[in-house]
């Protein structure tokens, strides 16, 4: 509202009152957010990028984040997840905004969720990103076979290793003999599919033949012998190849192609 009073030198005329305006803010604006990892391994830094951001007040703005795994957090300034970058309090032409954080220690599919703020209002619409968290694989064993071994004999080394997000697996490996390497090397997957029951744990090759090795509690690992644990690979007695496999607490099945 603005007032207006006249004076002419003698005095003061009636003061007059323009009629209210009320200022509103315009709410800042963000088209997308994006990250720049698309696969991040799990507890590690990552880095959130606003793009199209802007405001027609020309106000500081601040980029505010959350993070979940269904895509339906709401970003607030009270719980940002941005520890790091230009997200705080940016001046126009808002140009260099980011925010760092860390990333879930949860394998699969994280979303990050941002909304600007101007100090007074947040953006209208919530812009989301989505990535997966890679758990790094996890050597579970490794065994030689036949184990005692004679002279005659050729040695095959075991390597059981699962991997959360079913990653295919690249295999270095070492030969030692009395401490002493002698031999290196590098192999592919072997298995397209590992699955870990009660307390025992079977495959499928690339081939689409089946191994098992751990307990064999009521002939759980299908090699057609007498209940005996195996602690090496071996494989399920069959012609048949499979497509997929489940191991249980004291059972197996599995999928045929």
């Amino acid at each position: 509202m603005f007032e207006c009073i006249p004076d002419d030198g003698n005095g003061n005329g009636i003061a007059m009152n323009s009629s209210p305006v009320t200022i509103s803010n315009t709410h800042p604006v963000i088209t997308s957010i994006i990250v720049k990892e698309e696969s991040i391994l799990q507890g590690t830094t990552q880095t959130a990028v606003p793009t199209g951001q802007a405001d027609d007040d020309n106000d500081a703005i601040t980029l505010a984040c959350c993070k979940d795994t269904d895509n339906t957090c709401t970003p607030t300034i009270g719980s940002n997840i941005c520890t790091g970058g230009n997200y705080d309090n940016q001046d126009t032409p808002y140009t260099s905004m980011s925010c760092t954080y860390i990333a879930g220690i949860t394998s699969g599919t994280e979303y990050v969720r941002c909304l600007l703020h101007d100090g007074i209002d947040y953006s209208d619409t919530v812009r989301s990103y989505n990535y997966i968290i890679n758990i790094e694989p996890e050597v579970i064993s490794v065994s030689l076979s036949p184990n005692p071994a004679y002279t005659a004999d050729t040695i095959e080394g075991y390597c059981n290793v699962t991997d959360e997000n079913n990653d295919a697996i690249t295999y270095y490996y070492n030969w030692y003999n009395n401490s002493l390497l002698y031999s290196s090397g590098v192999t592919g997957r072997l298995f397209e599919d590992i699955s870990s029951g009660g307390y025992h744990t079977c495959s499928i090759l690339t081939n689409g033949s089946a191994m098992c090795w751990g307990y064999d509690f009521y002939g759980s690992l299908g090699d057609g012998s007498p209940a005996e644990d195996k602690y090496s690979p071996v494989f399920v007695d069959t012609e048949y190849l499979f497509s997929s496999i489940s191991s249980g607490w004291l059972h197996t099945c599995g999928i045929l192609t």
